[in-house]
């Protein structure tokens, strides 16, 4: 591993063999001539590989391998920035956890168990085809000129483009009714979205990404965190209404205990009889409510955001 300016990288390699594709180079201009490339010369195999600025000299814009990269884990923890990674090869990894970078591959991209692309701030350019059982794109820009395979969760496709003039057309999307929390379990949640560090972290630590999750017992609400809201000294009356910012809170004492809540596109409600506690939604495309399963989606959800509101619950009595 060498550093090399950036004119150097720029003059002397070529990303995509054909002019006519997009190529890294034109992102950049000459204002960025003081800046500078690691530069892996030859087929390359690394452990894992952090694309976080912190982790290089601050005239370091990226790192270009000329040959093939092979790799545990590519990750970063900053969905902001980071630097860039230009392989002039094949790219074979484990995972691949990333955000704030532009990343381009000259040829194939294999990812054994989870690609996830995070935030807008980043994107990826892949010459050749795409093969990863796992792709999550959450408003991540992710172009191929070959071929994907694989199931892609989250709210953004894979597109499809041979030329840099050409329109991009979908090529792989999220399946109907895919989502994320169907294969992470809790743990990477921050209340109803992904914690992109938290998976970073797994990477980096060589832990498993995925997890289908299994219901277990002891991820039931607790009934004593709903009594919390039912003997809240000032929920005196029999409807007591809650408001803060966009977030609505009902909670209603008799006959039974329900606390009910709006938020997020979906409306939950929540009734304790003695201490068995049931869960019911409405995601504003049926007009009655649903029983939430046990180890559902949904119910997991609600789960999240009612623990938060319980840890947090002298906030909404300002």
């Amino acid at each position: 591993m060498k550093k090399i300016s950036y004119s150097e990288a720029k003059n002397n390699y070529k990303l995509i063999d054909d002019s006519n594709m997009r190529v890294f180079w034109d992102y950049w201009t000459d204002a960025n001539k003081d800046f500078s490339f690691l530069l892996y010369d030859g087929d390359t195999v690394l452990d894992n590989l952090n694309l976080d600025n912190e982790n290089y000299d601050n005239d370091i814009i990226g790192i270009l391998v000329n040959g093939n990269l092979e790799v545990n884990n590519i990750y970063n923890f900053e969905s902001d920035y980071g630097v860039h990674l230009v392989v002039l090869g094949d790219v074979s990894a484990k995972n691949i956890i990333v955000a704030g970078q532009d990343i381009n591959i000259n040829g194939n991209l294999n990812v054994a168990e989870v690609f996830l692309g995070f935030y807008n701030h980043g994107s990826i350019f892949v010459g050749g085809d795409i093969l990863s059982p796992t792709i999550i794109i959450l408003d991540y820009g992710f172009v191929t000129f070959g071929k994907a395979t694989g199931t892609v969760y989250g709210n953004e496709c894979i597109y499809y483009s041979n030329n840099t003039d050409a329109r991009v057309t979908s090529l792989l999307c999220p399946n109907p009714g895919s989502n994320p929390e169907d294969i992470f379990d809790d743990s990477v949640f921050e209340v109803t979205e992904i914690d992109f560090k938290k998976i970073a972290q797994r990477a980096e630590r060589n832990q498993p990404i995925l997890s289908v999750y299994l219901f277990d017992e002891k991820d039931e609400i607790n009934p004593s965190d709903v009594k919390k809201w039912l003997y809240h000294p000032k929920v005196t009356a029999n409807i007591t209404k809650l408001k803060k910012w966009e977030m609505n809170i009902t909670i209603v004492k008799s006959p039974t205990f329900e606390w009910i809540l709006s938020e997020y596109g979906t409306t939950y409600k929540l009734i304790l009889e003695s201490d068995n506690v049931t869960i019911y939604f409405n995601d504003e495309k049926n007009h009655d409510f649903q029983i939430a399963q046990k180890g559902s989606v949904e119910y997991r959800k609600f789960k999240r955001i009612f623990e938060n509101k319980t840890k947090n619950i002298e906030w909404y009595f300002e």
